[in-house]
């Protein structure tokens, strides 16, 4: 509470689940702050920043909110390890996770797991190791 200041409806180290179909999502928010018109979600971080706490706080958000039952649900990543502290605003962009889990649960219901390389292969743990990864078709430097 001290670094995001008191607040009536905070909650800290909160599990949730939410099954859509076949497919369950979980995880466990940092800190939840519930408000009149819906919440805040934040995600604290020790390290350097990336672009995947920005997706992971975005998936806890529409979790929230699918939990809480509103779209109103706001999102950010706290820093801690700087000098100052640097917290990011975070565009939830619950419309692109709910299409992002209806396409999953699709896939699993037609046992086809396509990939389609693009963009999302940068932030990929398995891009060195998998055979759709533009990085496993690149010539190796000479």
């Amino acid at each position: 509470a001290g670094l995001a200041g008191a607040s009536a409806g905070a909650r800290s180290e909160l599990p949730f689940e939410v099954r859509v179909n076949n497919i369950l999502l979980h995880g466990v928010i940092d800190r939840l702050d519930g408000l009149k018109d819906g919440a805040v979600v934040t995600d604290y971080k020790l390290g350097l920043p990336h672009v995947s706490h920005h997706f992971q706080v975005g998936v806890y958000a529409w979790g929230a909110g699918q939990v809480l039952v509103t779209d109103n649900v706001r999102a950010r990543v706290v820093y801690l390890g700087h000098d100052p502290i640097r917290v990011d605003d975070v565009e939830t962009q619950s419309g692109r996770v709910s299409a992002l889990v209806e396409a999953i649960g699709k896939s699993f219901k037609a046992q086809e797991f396509a990939a389609k390389p693009g963009e999302v292969c940068a932030l990929c743990e398995h891009r060195h190791h998998c055979p759709s990864s533009a990085l496993t078709r690149e010539a190796p430097a000479s």
